[in-house]
């Protein structure tokens, strides 16, 4: 966070290391009370963690964004499903081809590259294992909530 290597998840060492204080449990207790948002209705696990740690700290975690990339092409097929992912071999992430979504029949392409960046609208956070174990306890956060309107 903020160019610094900050243990996850969420412990007494994470708040000592992100802002540069010695907090004990209680006091570390009390600060988070104060950075939690009152949210009335629970909707996503967003909520939650905005309901526990608050939006400065859930904001401060090491998020990836996208940089969304159109390309035409003067070929009719470019690959041969909707979505491509390309996790480890180019600089690109992920291929969609609108056309296997639409149905459309052309003979040009156009394609959607996404490039991951570190800077920009969070869309995913980094996956170690620090951050799995994370959402873990997130997802355990969310399980008591009894307000939550579940996915159709």
């Amino acid at each position: 966070m903020d160019g610094n290597l900050i243990p996850m998840p969420i412990t007494l060492e994470t708040l000592n290391t992100l802002y540069n204080t010695d907090f004990t449990p209680e006091q570390m207790g009390q600060f988070l009370k104060e950075k939690a948002v009152k949210i009335l209705e629970i909707r996503t696990s967003k909520y939650v963690a905005f309901s526990r740690v608050g939006e400065e700290i859930y904001e401060k975690m090491a998020y990836r964004s996208l940089n969304f990339v159109f390309e035409a092409h003067d070929i009719e097929e470019y690959q041969p499903a909707l979505v491509v992912n390309y996790p480890n071999d180019y600089d690109f992430t992920r291929i969609t081809k609108f056309k296997k979504l639409t149905g459309q029949k052309h003979a040009k392409t156009t394609i959607l590259k996404e490039f991951p960046k570190g800077e920009g609208k969070p869309y995913y956070l980094f996956p170690t294992k620090e951050y799995k174990e994370q959402f873990a306890k997130y997802q355990e956060e969310m399980r008591k909530e009894t307000k939550v309107q579940k996915p159709v």
